[in-house]
């Protein structure tokens, strides 16, 4: 019966952070004086991602006036480069900047680019987006006005995640929109514990300099979470935007699902264990499948309560899904919630086995508090018979 009793406890406590997570905060009111700070916008781009032209072109549509947007990518022949430059053509009057090639001075890839594009950066605060990004009109000025109060040094935005017709941008979405959001949204507003979501937040630049800049960052794998957690310790407050930001999800793999999520389990483990271990009380399904199985073997009863907690966390998490999204999860797609909820409980329980990861092509080992290691490649054969 312990495992019943804690299964209850799981769904006390996820119950908890739905309900945060499902708070609404108002948008302040236009404040045309904090409308004139500066901003310079970080997108690091790598590939053709779907929809790119149309995520860069929502930045060049912001109503906040004073914008810097940089455009880069480590590779000088990505094909998104022309994509910007083609953005950067179609809209003159923006300040758009386009970098083709970044020495590597990390072993976070991501790092690399942004510590690239901090040496043109103008403006006091930094906006750093991932291209898959798609924001409103009003997204740069609504996030601008929370750090308005000078005691805040990052603002982060809860992730709107929509998906196409496949599986995997499915999954992706489900993901996003349930398990990431109560955890992101649910630690910062429940026990004002910040986790960071990297593909949008905003920056001080002053509060980043106070904690070592990017380059303290520059060779650990959760570079977004830390940077929140280092300023939250050292004075600084970290809010979320309240409101969502879109991530366009399309075209994705079900090879980059599973990676992104091995790659995570393995990156909060090594930063956190308890908190680590923690997180199955945010994922009442795999109590209620043991309480199902329970009544198989032995009671109906428990069989009953089983399928019970199942519907009334599938219920809830399609309200989640809406409530982020603006639209209903169709029934006939309800079974992917037991698939994200397997697949990722799978990713948790292999975390602390696994310690390499597959980034972007970047293979790499992490270590303890996400510090990442290069992997050597194998010796080919004719090396190996040479010697």
């Amino acid at each position: 019966m312990t495992w019943w009793l804690f299964g209850a406890l799981t769904f006390g406590v996820w119950g908890l952070f739905v309900a945060f997570a499902s708070e609404r905060r108002a948008v302040k009111q236009k404040d045309p004086v904090q409308d004139q700070v500066g901003v310079t916008v970080f997108k690091p781009l790598k590939g053709l991602v779907p929809g790119l032209r149309e995520n860069l072109e929502a930045f060049c549509g912001q109503t906040h006036p004073t914008l810097q947007i940089i455009l880069g990518a480590e590779d000088s022949t990505d094909p998104a480069l022309e994509v910007a430059r083609a953005v950067q053509r179609a809209h003159p009057e923006r300040n758009i900047l386009v970098l083709a090639g970044t020495p590597r001075s990390a072993l976070n890839p991501k790092v690399s680019n942004l510590l690239h594009f901090e040496r043109f950066a103008r403006h006091p605060f930094v906006l750093i987006s991932d291209a898959d990004v798609r924001p409103h009109p009003e997204y740069v000025s609504n996030m601008l006005r929370v750090m308005k109060d000078p005691t805040v040094g990052l603002v982060h935005s809860p992730l709107i995640c929509r998906a196409d017709d496949s599986d995997a941008s499915l999954l992706e979405s489900l993901h996003f929109n349930t398990w990431v959001n109560l955890a992101v949204i649910g630690c910062g507003r429940l026990v004002d514990q910040p986790i960071v979501v990297g593909k949008s937040m905003l920056l001080r630049r002053t509060a980043l300099q106070d904690i070592g800049g990017l380059q303290a960052f520059a060779d650990v794998l959760a570079e977004d979470y830390l940077i929140g957690q280092t300023l939250a310790s050292t004075g600084w407050r970290v809010r979320d935007a309240g409101e969502g930001v879109a991530v366009h999800m399309e075209g994705r793999r079900l090879a980059q699902f599973r990676e992104r999520i091995s790659r995570w389990a393995q990156m909060r483990f090594r930063i956190n264990p308890f908190a680590y271990l923690c997180e199955v009380l945010l994922n009442p399904s795999i109590w209620c499948l043991i309480t199902l199985i329970a009544g198989l073997l032995k009671q109906e009863g428990w069989m009953v309560i089983g399928v019970a907690g199942l519907l009334v966390k599938w219920h809830v998490e399609r309200r989640l899904f809406s409530r982020w999204c603006g639209m209903e999860l169709s029934l006939s797609d309800v079974p992917m919630l037991l698939v994200k909820d397997l697949a990722v409980t799978i990713a948790w329980l292999r975390g602390p086995f696994v310690s390499q990861v597959n980034w972007s092509g970047n293979r790499r080992r992490v270590t303890w508090g996400s510090r990442l290691k290069t992997v050597e490649k194998p010796k080919s054969a004719a090396v190996r018979v040479a010697r």
